[in-house]
């Protein structure tokens, strides 16, 4: 197996070495509610001894509930909580255990990890529950109560907070970027998706400059004062945040409110963000929660968000509109092909990248092609799927019971 890229190591290095107990203390990631630090379960076990021997003190009849057994029991003091679970990170995940982990865990926890394909391919993500799954984390990504209702229990979170840092493969990707669903509930343009053009053949050797492992540092040393901050907490609570409002300037106003605009003019039939309009309306709020993000990692007490930071945020916030534009071209197969990926995706890729005539029978196909693709039958129902969307055409072929196309190189070409 691959190991992940080093960038995405050095980034969640903070994170995977160490976790937020409840007493905002860290620990290590194995502490977590099913395996309690050895201090509490000792102090749990000490209050269970002393409970029974004040009970047992007054176990006569008359004695026990008395004003004198109350009075006892008042000293003793209430039994010592559970400890919060600690894990604040996974790929795989469901929708019941995500809320498991919130409710009697810390108040945030983060989607993140080198292998999305867990998440995508995971539990969560079956056909039974992915709506489930997807409905959740939108609703999560809104800033609404988190909510599970059953018949024996109804769990209503305030106040926590999930996020979401996938790596996936594109095979993987696809699939998700071509699942309907995911689309029309909304889910996808919630997400911040990019597909870099791949660095094999590109990836010398080369050293790291002088300051790289000073930078490294302090990134490392930023993110790790910021793990140690105790939680902004509902009073009384042990897990409910109360987040703050932080007031754009008014320089930074009008700049959200003429990008909005701008973003608004550009939706418009032929405009740049016409084939991305579900992601372009949220254009806006991406830049201001980008722009926030960049702030509070510079300085988590910040009171306003400058311009500055909000023209920062709009740079990111475009760059994945761009993504999303270019992502959305290459993904021109469509929900029918979506039934049938990979076999037709890997096609596709095939005849993109390793294959050089600029023809294509069926003949080719199901010799050359995909070990997945071994008969005739096959090869020809997966190519008119390609020829629907644009990737092939048709063509005369020298023989009546030949099956022969030419090979479009890129969408619309």
């Amino acid at each position: 197996m691959a190991s992940p890229p080093q960038s995405f190591t050095r980034a969640v290095e903070p994170l995977t070495e160490v976790t937020t107990c409840a007493n905002s203390k860290l620990c290590l990631g194995t502490t977590c509610r099913q395996n309690p630090p050895r201090a509490v379960v000792v102090r749990k076990k000490m209050w269970e001894v002393q409970k029974k021997a004040v009970d047992k003190q007054f176990k006569d009849p008359g004695a026990a509930g008395s004003e004198a057994h109350q009075k006892e029991l008042e000293m003793l003091g209430p039994e010592p909580e559970e400890p919060l679970i600690a894990l604040i990170m996974a790929s795989d995940f469901t929708f019941e255990g995500l809320v498991q982990c919130l409710n009697f865990g810390q108040p945030l926890y983060g989607i993140i990890g080198s292998e999305g394909g867990q998440f995508i391919g995971g539990h969560g993500m079956t056909d039974e529950a992915k709506l489930r799954t997807i409905t959740g984390l939108s609703a999560a990504w809104d800033g609404e109560p988190i909510k599970r209702v059953r018949a024996k229990e109804t769990v209503i979170l305030y106040g926590r907070r999930v996020g979401m840092h996938l790596m996936v493969q594109p095979e993987v990707a696809t699939t998700a970027l071509a699942d309907e669903l995911l689309a029309k509930q909304g889910f996808m343009s919630r997400i911040l998706a990019c597909a870099p053009a791949s660095l094999i053949g590109k990836r010398m050797h080369k050293d790291s400059p002088p300051q790289a492992a000073q930078v490294l540092q302090q990134y490392k040393d930023r993110m790790l004062s910021i793990m140690e901050a105790p939680y902004p907490l509902v009073p009384d609570t042990r897990n409910e945040l109360v987040p703050r409002d932080v007031p754009f300037s008014a320089d930074a106003a009008a700049l959200y409110w003429g990008f909005a605009d701008e973003v608004e003019r550009q939706m418009a039939p032929g405009g740049d963000y016409d084939s991305i309009r579900a992601f372009a309306a949220k254009l806006p709020e991406h830049a201001a929660r980008l722009s926030a993000t960049i702030a509070a990692y510079r300085e988590p007490t910040f009171t306003e968000l400058s311009r500055e930071d909000f023209q920062r945020g709009i740079q990111i916030a475009v760059y994945y509109a761009t993504e999303a534009k270019r992502i959305s071209g290459a993904n021109t197969v469509g929900s029918e092909l979506a039934q049938k990926l990979p076999p037709a995706q890997k096609l596709l890729d095939w005849l993109q990248h390793d294959w050089n005539k600029p023809t294509v029978s069926a003949r080719d196909i199901y010799i050359y092609g995909p070990n997945s693709i071994r008969d005739r039958e096959s090869a020809i129902d997966l190519a008119e799927i390609l020829v629907k969307h644009g990737w092939l055409i048709p063509m005369n072929a020298r023989r009546r019971d030949m099956k022969e196309w030419g090979i479009v190189r890129s969408p619309g070409g």
